[in-house]
Order: structure tokens, then sequence, then C-alpha cells
């Protein structure tokens, strides 16, 4: 029997379902830097900063949506739009399951700012969030 067809099927669904995971970031997300919380729903996006929307308040739709694009493994280009018109671009960096890094971009690709965020249920998990993080060995990246 020819084996290959079956293990070519079983590789593409472990794979395929393993890269899902990665890319799941629908929930809440807590920035580790600061009070705000990005929101990810299955085709909207906000951010609050004490638990009040600020990107759909500025938006002329009054609502943004996404769309997320892997770059390379653990990287990914998230452009948010307000109606059909770019709104924020970024690049997503998957560090966890918990955990990502949003890098904000504006004109000419200049880096405007980046953020944190770990993996939340609502709007005032900061400090058991650090308090968590605080347990864990520190890395250190620069000499």
């Amino acid at each position: 029997m020819n084996y290959k067809p079956i293990f070519l099927a079983l590789t593409f669904i472990v794979f395929g379902c393993h890269q899902k995971e990665d890319v799941n970031i629908i929930g809440m997300w807590q920035s580790l830097n600061g009070k705000t919380v990005i929101e990810f729903s299955a085709d909207k996006v906000d951010l609050y900063s004490n638990g009040k929307a600020m990107w759909s308040q500025a938006s002329k739709e009054g609502v943004l949506h996404y769309s997320l694009n892997e770059l390379q493994r653990g990287w990914y280009r998230l452009v948010i739009f307000d109606g059909d018109k770019m709104f924020v671009k970024c690049k997503v960096e998957i560090v966890s399951k918990d955990r990502i890094r949003v890098y904000y971009f504006k004109h000419h690709n200049i880096l405007d700012m980046a953020d944190e965020y770990y993996r939340t249920t609502d709007f005032n998990s900061l400090n058991s969030i650090m308090n968590k993080i605080m347990e864990e060995p520190d890395t250190v990246y620069f000499n």
C-alpha cells in the first residue's frame, strides 16, 4: 500500500492546525506598558483606554475591520481599515499563544511605536499579569 498520500494529508492537517493556533489573536489583549487593551473579534478590532473605545470613536465608520496575513513564521501583517481606507498598519510578532508584540507604522514604514500585549479577559488585569510575568526568570538581551 502506498502511504505517501496518507502521510502528506496528515502532515498538512497537523501543520495547518498548528499554524492556526499560533495566529489566534481573537480576544482581549492587555498592554504590558500601560492601561490600554486591544480587542479582536472575528472581523473587528478596537483599542480601549480605561475601558473606553478609542479607535472606533476616531473612525468615520464607527467600526474598524482588519486583515491579518502571514509574512513569515511568527510574523504577520496587520492592516486595520476604516471602511475601505487604511486606518493603521502594523506588524505582529507572535511571542506565544498568550503574548504578542505589535509594531505600529506611519507613512513610509517609519516605526511609530510598539507595544507588547498579554491575553486577558477583562480591562483590569494588568497587575495580575505583571505579577505572573515577574515570577518568570528574567532574560538578558543586552550586555
